[in-house]
């Protein structure tokens, strides 16, 4: 037994033993064993008490205050990978086990905010596999093997409280923004995490989640950004799969479904997401055109930033310029130009008068 965990700490934190009986034992113990991988499952203490046992016959779920007194020891062991495992961070191994608990989550969390987007698709799949076993998942969302026990049937999903994963997953989503937001930008991970949104979608998780948040559509984040600001800076300009650009599209017909007026709501700059959008590199298509219908006076009221209309903006991008994007725009209202010939007029008789 101890061969295959490691020393007498992983055996009591694999085995879910009572906390006493762990605080008494790390009591004799120095950090350092919190620190080192065991036996041939290569994990810490703190990735076994955070697995359970999802046996069939008798499934135990993770202690809590076992994670909470193993962290209070050694916080940087949430932030260490198991040697052997396909999702290997201690949050990812809690998410997966039988009944996860948002004090748990929100434990492992404050000592490692970065497993936030690491360990997210997970926090989904509990949630999709919670509401819907049968789910149509596409080829590309097939689950693998490590999926399968949380794709499990409506029976056995009776004894795991389904808000809970609702309260786990809206939790991850505020830690997502809180990494953004603090100064994290240069992490690899952050550069590479697609908006939550776009997740959620994938899982078929949207629309339940715009109906419990619909009120936050509106909101702003620490950085002054609606929801639907993130949608349109993730330019379909860049490289990336096809897969993604046909649920950005569906993201933003789904958001502007819930909540119209979220086209409408300018960031702390003054940028409305028509602008960021075009700012982006987004070309006139389906999610303009969804924009600019949503929020028709967009198309007649300058930018804050730049004091250009909208086919101006499209005009200069710093990307290629897209003719097509310049003509729709103006197209859809040519107020804006008759307001500069206004402009135009007006500046050639006071130079006139001056003459």
């Amino acid at each position: 037994f101890s061969h295959a965990y490691g020393s007498a700490l992983h055996c009591l934190c694999y085995m879910g033993c009572p906390t006493s009986i762990l605080i008494q034992a790390l009591n004799e113990l120095s950090d350092e064993v919190l620190l080192k991988t065991g036996g041939r499952t290569g994990k810490l203490p703190l990735h076994l008490a955070c697995q359970g046992s999802d046996n069939a016959m008798q499934p135990i779920a993770a202690s809590v205050d076992n994670i909470r007194v193993l962290l209070g020891r050694s916080p940087y062991a949430a932030s260490i990978h198991a040697r052997n495992a396909t999702e290997p961070l201690p949050i990812q191994i809690y998410l997966r086990s039988f009944n996860p608990k948002l004090d748990g989550v929100r434990l492992l969390l404050d000592a490692h905010p970065l497993g936030s987007i690491l360990a997210f698709d997970v926090a989904c799949l509990n949630v999709a596999a919670y509401i819907s076993p049968s789910s149509p998942w596409s080829r590309a969302d097939q689950p693998t093997e490590n999926d399968i026990h949380t794709l499990i049937a409506n029976e056995e999903l009776k004894e795991i409280n389904r808000e809970e994963y609702w309260k786990i997953l809206e939790f991850m989503i505020l830690q997502r923004e809180r990494i953004y937001t603090n100064g994290s930008s240069a992490k690899s991970a952050v550069k590479q995490a697609i908006p939550a949104s776009l997740s959620l979608y994938r899982y078929h998780l949207l629309p339940k989640f715009l109906q419990r948040n619909v009120n936050r559509l509106l909101e702003q984040n620490m950085l002054g950004n609606s929801p639907i600001h993130a949608i349109c800076r993730y330019s379909n300009r860049k490289p990336r799969p096809l897969s993604i650009d046909y649920h950005s599209l569906a993201v933003l017909r789904e958001i502007l479904t819930a909540e119209p007026k979220v086209a409408s709501v300018a960031n702390r700059e003054g940028r409305l997401p028509l602008y960021t959008a075009i700012q982006s590199g987004y070309m006139w298509g389906l999610e303009m055109e969804l924009l600019s219908n949503a929020a028709t006076t967009a198309l007649r009221t300058r930018d804050m930033q730049t004091r250009l209309y909208p086919f101006m903006e499209a005009a200069i991008v710093e990307h290629e310029c897209c003719l097509d994007s310049v003509f729709s725009l103006l197209r859809k209202d040519v107020t804006a130009a008759k307001g500069l010939a206004k402009v135009f007029n007006k500046r050639k008789r006071k130079a006139g008068v001056m003459k």
